[in-house]
């Protein structure tokens, strides 16, 4: 029900999100951070249908929106942006078959959980799924990718999970927390809860093979150091890089929240 898709730069994550939303959905909605970072995946989009590195027939730009028939079947991509404070309620009551996230690092948890809300379609037969496609985070905003798909991408994880593997979640008691795939829960007015399944897939730039051999990696090996871990290791928890005027360290943060989650438990 929900990927994470991502790892070192060059491994294909927007054309994932692409080829999804050509090929297996009604209608998607694809998110970038802000309005000038859809321009590349909509050329993308040309490049891969026309041929053209430019918008494809098709996208009406005015209302950030594409519509057209791929293999028999209209599909629908409406392009989003969630830089803006509150922007989340623009997309309040829009459902889509597809919620797909482009650098998901990038967004707050809160406005990616609550636009997921209407993860939704009329049509019983088309599947509903949430992909995140993400290169590891550069900056201390990006750590709840880690928290969120701790199985796979925290080193400390109790019980660690192999790339593909599913695993269930579910809110309990507001928490997000991890459950066997037959757990259901009445909530107190009679409606049963069902867990929902979660799994982070690696990309590599060797995936990539056209991308791969035109020395893209070399560029990458050549970033400062934080950078190089993230876009060219692919680590998602070795490249954050503090900010200057940041008053209290990340690191004093983050090991009051593990106190603060040693004290629950107990």
């Amino acid at each position: 029900d929900e990927l994470l898709f991502g790892g070192e730069a060059g491994g294909g994550k927007s054309e994932l999100l692409i080829g999804l939303a050509l090929n297996e959905h009604d209608v998607s909605q694809i998110f970038r951070l802000h309005h000038g970072d859809r321009v590349a995946i909509v050329r993308r989009l040309g490049e891969i249908l026309d041929g053209v590195s430019e918008p494809p027939k098709g996208y009406r730009g005015d209302l950030h929106t594409f519509q057209r028939v791929i293999g028999g079947k209209m599909r629908t991509i409406e392009f989003g942006a969630m830089a803006a404070p509150g922007a989340w309620q623009h997309y309040q009551g829009r459902p889509a078959s597809a919620k797909l996230w482009d650098e998901l690092a990038q967004f707050a948890q809160d406005g990616y959980l609550t636009v997921n809300g209407w993860l939704r379609s009329v049509d019983p037969n088309q599947r509903k799924r949430v992909v995140g496609a993400s290169n590891p985070p550069v900056t201390p905003e990006g750590l709840w990718l880690i928290d969120r798909w701790a199985a796979w991408l925290d080193d400390r994880h109790p019980d660690p999970a192999e790339d593909g593997e599913l695993r269930w979640y579910a809110s309990v008691e507001g928490v997000d927390t991890e459950v066997g795939a037959d757990w259901e829960e009445e909530d107190d007015k009679g409606r049963i809860i069902r867990p929902r399944s979660r799994t982070f897939i690696r990309s590599s730039l060797a995936d990539n093979p056209d991308l791969n051999a035109t020395g893209y990696g070399d560029a990458l090996a050549a970033l400062p150091k934080e950078l190089r871990a993230a876009m060219y290791e692919g680590k998602f928890n070795a490249a954050l890089k503090y900010n200057p005027m940041q008053v209290i360290s990340t690191d004093w943060v983050m090991a009051a929240l593990e106190r603060g989650k040693k004290r629950k438990d107990q």
